[in-house]
């Protein structure tokens, strides 16, 4: 392995656990995924150099687009609110947020082909 491929690994594990904070079971599998591909790729089509930019990849969608929720209890609240499950959303600095506005214009988006694995 690389020191770029290295580096990737790093910044998807740090990105698994700012996505997945407070979710062991979850951030544990994700680390085990990115182990498990880091060892035995699964597209071994791909050049190392190539297989490093998916790394990051990941990283960069964990980062910005996972956001984890947690059911918050409502029963101290009002009796109508009772029976609607209310959720915290864990939004951090890096989430992406986007605004209506960019759903409105159609504009015509190019599609990333991803490589199958």
């Amino acid at each position: 392995m690389g020191t770029a491929a290295l580096t990737a690994y790093r910044h998807a594990l740090r990105a698994a656990r700012v996505a997945f904070q407070g979710d062991t079971a979850v951030l544990l599998a994700a680390r085990s995924q990115m182990r498990s591909g880091m060892l035995d790729p699964p597209d071994k089509t791909l050049s190392p150099a190539q297989q490093a930019q998916y790394m990051e990849d990941v990283a960069t969608y964990l980062r910005r687009n996972v956001v984890q929720a947690t059911r918050v209890n409502t029963a101290g609240g009002p009796p109508e609110q009772h029976h609607q499950p209310r959720f915290h959303l864990n939004i951090h600095g890096d989430t992406e947020l986007g605004d209506n506005d960019s759903i409105r214009n159609k504009t015509q988006l190019k599609a990333k082909h991803w490589p199958k694995r």
